[in-house]
């Protein structure tokens, strides 16, 4: 199962670690890019924002949707029912996350201290961990939701990733400080942000949940039947 699975999502998964190791390399080598702009106490527009809270969340969740995806759809889900514990959604979902996590945790550290050191970044490390995580976990547990909904890969990937570009393009206009990428914009000062990362770590364990009791009553299996 577990052979059958990384042989689908081994694609973006590839383009995960690669994408961490371009996040590091640039941010040691001092690229200007990373040149941060202080908005309020506490709060900097800097472009390790965007790996932190789009590049790695979004190749992440595309290798749990990809991992999950194929023994979900049609074809292959009679074999899945077939299986004694069908929990095992979550097990493989915790081992990608897993993987994705600890890559996630070791290149944000390093770009952290290459920024700080290089440019005028003053945010603890702890802080760091706080804002920067949320979206990876958000985004890994959505695309969870999306791919036991939809039990197709194209229409997790439509869900999910049109949801992340519309509320990247337009979210500070039009969701403002309720948008998953605050960090991105840098718009609003400290407690707006800290307050958004708290209310979306809140949503992502209510989904996880969520999701744990769509298998648990047997929901896959059952519009499975209709289709």
């Amino acid at each position: 199962m577990f052979k059958l699975d990384m042989k689908i999502m081994r694609l973006p998964l590839f383009i995960f670690f690669f994408t961490a190791a371009l996040g590091i390399l640039t941010s040691i080598f001092k690229t200007d890019i990373y040149a941060t702009q202080y908005r309020w106490d506490e709060v900097y527009k800097c472009f390790l924002f965007y790996f932190s809270d789009f590049f790695l969340p979004f190749f992440a969740s595309a290798a749990i949707i990809t991992q999950i995806g194929g023994t979900l759809e049609t074809r292959t889900f009679p074999f899945f029912c077939s299986l004694p514990v069908k929990e095992n959604i979550f097990v493989r979902w915790l081992y990608t996350f897993i993987i994705c996590f600890l890559t996630f945790w070791v290149t944000i550290t390093v770009m952290f201290f290459a920024v700080k050191n290089s440019y005028n970044f003053d945010i603890s490390l702890g802080r760091m961990y706080y804002i920067g995580f949320t979206d990876l976990v958000w985004f890994s547990s959505l695309a969870l939701l999306a791919i036991i909904i939809t039990r197709q890969i194209f229409y997790a990937f439509c869900f999910l990733y049109g949801y992340m570009f519309v509320d990247l393009l337009v979210g500070e206009n039009l969701i403002r400080h309720r948008s998953a990428f605050i960090n991105i914009s840098g718009t609003f000062p400290k407690e707006l942000a800290d307050s958004n990362r708290l209310g979306y770590y809140i949503s992502s364990a209510v989904i996880v949940l969520i999701s744990f009791v769509l298998v648990k009553t047997d929901f896959p299996r059952k519009v499975n039947r209709k289709v």
